[in-house]
């Protein structure tokens, strides 16, 4: 990427961290990096393209920061709700001090998984989760891994813009702590009753 995409992405994942994907308009990035918006289609075609390049950025800034602080020592579901909470925390850096709305933080989040392979990416995570709890014991075998990893990650895309929009991270991580530890006991491999002795 060269300095003048660089000037233009950044200007673009600024505008887009506030205002969202719809509201932000190729006119006001052109503003914002300080050149003509022509110059910006010599970069990139549409404002969907620049999206998933901002959005790709992230991807690899919050991938960098998952690697940096991560303890996979940890056990399930505590490494799952860490990962959710890194991230979150990660993400509210790059926003910064002025929250953004839950509404213009759900739109934001649909649109980086509708304009990237951010799904895509996240589904073969959380599929390899699904996988690792089964071998493991700790989520039941009958379970269709695909279906459960989907459905996980529906929970999450549906809570995520609420917890960023949130100003005291103290309640954020206790809501995705109750979330993830009563999703996980309904996927946990019960107990067995030890065998009656005659």
């Amino acid at each position: 990427m060269n300095e003048m995409e660089q000037q233009i992405q950044a200007a673009a994942e600024k505008l887009f961290l506030h205002y969202g994907f719809r509201k932000t308009s190729v006119d006001q990035i052109a503003r914002e990096a300080g050149i003509g918006k022509g110059t910006i289609y010599n970069y990139f075609r549409n404002k969907e393209e620049l999206f998933g390049s901002c959005s790709r950025h992230w991807r690899n800034l919050i991938d960098e920061y998952l690697h940096k602080h991560c303890d996979h020592s940890l056990e399930q579901p505590a490494r799952w709700i860490q990962k959710v909470e890194l991230r979150l925390q990660f993400i509210r850096k790059l926003i910064g001090p002025s929250l953004v709305t839950e509404s213009v933080m759900k739109e934001l989040v649909e649109a980086t998984f509708l304009l990237s392979d951010h799904e895509e990416e996240l589904l073969e995570e959380t599929l390899l989760l699904v996988e690792e709890g089964q071998q493991t014991g700790s989520i039941r075998p009958e379970l269709d891994k695909l279906e459960t990893a989907k459905t996980l990650l529906q929970m999450e895309k549906l809570w995520v813009p609420r917890w960023l929009s949130l100003a005291d991270w103290e309640t954020v991580c206790e809501e995705v702590k109750q979330l993830h530890e009563l999703i996980w006991y309904g996927l946990h491999l019960p107990e067995q009753p030890p065998a009656a002795s005659y």
